[in-house]
């Protein structure tokens, strides 16, 4: 798999209206062109909204942001 474009940082953002964001959460991954094994990111407190944003902070490789795949599981 390539790590190009891959997103070693960012801030995650929900909304319930599609229209005004809340800052969730932000992480940053690291080096994920010599380690592109799966991240986990949980965030700190669960939140309630009906849109997610995901804004890249940096990339692996200066390249524009590529996500692969996400996963978004329900607080236990």
């Amino acid at each position: 798999p390539s790590s190009k474009g891959g997103i070693a940082g960012a801030v995650i953002e929900v909304s319930t209206d599609g229209k005004k964001f809340k800052k969730a959460g932000q992480w940053e991954f690291g080096n994920l062109i010599n380690d592109p094994t799966e991240r986990l990111y949980v965030l700190d407190k669960a939140v309630t909204g009906r849109y997610l944003r995901i804004v890249p902070q940096q990339t692996a490789d200066g390249n524009a942001a590529v996500i692969a795949e996400i996963g978004i599981y329900p607080e236990k």
